[in-house]
């Protein structure tokens, strides 16, 4: 039995298709821009993601807009490629200010957790635990310390990963070629 594939390709790039009545469907209807400079439908966006993250990361795309009613004179093929183009990169380069927040943030958190470890450990080592509620606050102390920096490493380690793949994946969206296809 053979597998029906989910996506076309066109040579190395896979094709994300979507079809729409008219242009305007593409834009955000809240938006009070001009319609070039409009931000993209939420579905629409979250539709494109989601297609995307279904392949590696090394795959290339191709968005195609398949229109069903002939296009808006003010929304050209043309003019919805380089929106869509700049609507991807406009959300990369938000990201990225996001990761660069995250990072700084890590480092702040990094600096308050080492401190704190160093206080504990400075403390809980002058301590004489020769006493059993000594010995309990010496080793609560340490404890303490030791948990100062579980947020720290958490951000360092593990935040800014997720942050870091949205970026690239919304710069190789931006990059994609995006074809309009007109009755």
């Amino acid at each position: 039995m053979s597998r029906q594939r989910r996506y076309h390709f066109e040579g190395n790039r896979a094709l994300i298709e979507v079809r729409v009545k008219s242009p305007r469907q593409l834009f955000d209807v809240r938006d009070p821009a001009p319609f070039r400079e409009r931000d993209l439908d939420d579905e629409l966006v979250e539709y494109i993601l989601s297609c995307a993250e279904e392949f590696s990361s090394k795959q290339e795309f191709k968005i195609v807009v398949h229109l069903t009613e002939v296009a808006d004179p003010e929304l050209h093929a043309s003019a919805i490629s380089s929106a869509v183009s700049q609507y991807f990169e406009f959300e990369a380069d938000l990201k990225r200010r996001q990761l660069t927040h995250v990072l700084r943030t890590a480092q702040f958190f990094l600096l308050i957790g080492l401190s704190t470890l160093f206080i504990c450990l400075g403390v809980a080592h002058s301590i004489d635990d020769s006493k059993w509620p000594q010995a309990i606050l010496r080793e609560g102390l340490v404890i303490f310390g030791w948990v100062a920096m579980w947020r720290p490493i958490e951000l360092v380690l593990y935040d800014w990963w997720p942050h870091w793949g949205r970026v690239k994946l919304l710069r190789k969206l931006a990059k994609s070629p995006v074809q309009v296809l007109e009755p």
